[in-house]
């Protein structure tokens, strides 16, 4: 089964190296994407960059091929703001 796993190199609070490099590692046809200097929450930090690498992978096609309204209304699915 295709996996992917996504990974700031930064994560203090889970380390790359335990985790997702070793996921990636264990898991048959797993696909590991790093970002680079990115710590633990890369849905707050790279929010765009995140959306685009999660629909290249369901896809199975590059997400720059989407029409940028999907991406934008992906993308604001992904913040969720609390309700007061």
């Amino acid at each position: 089964m295709p996996t992917l796993v996504i990974h700031g190199t930064s994560d203090a609070t889970v380390p790359i190296e335990a985790t997702g490099r070793a996921v990636a590692r264990a898991v048959p046809h797993a696909t590991l994407i790093e970002y680079d200097g990115e710590p633990h929450g890369v849905f707050a930090t790279q929010t765009e960059r995140l959306t685009k690498d999660l629909l290249d992978f369901v896809s199975g096609r590059p997400a720059e091929t989407m029409p940028q309204e999907v991406i934008d209304t992906l993308t604001a699915q992904t913040i969720v703001a609390p309700s007061i």
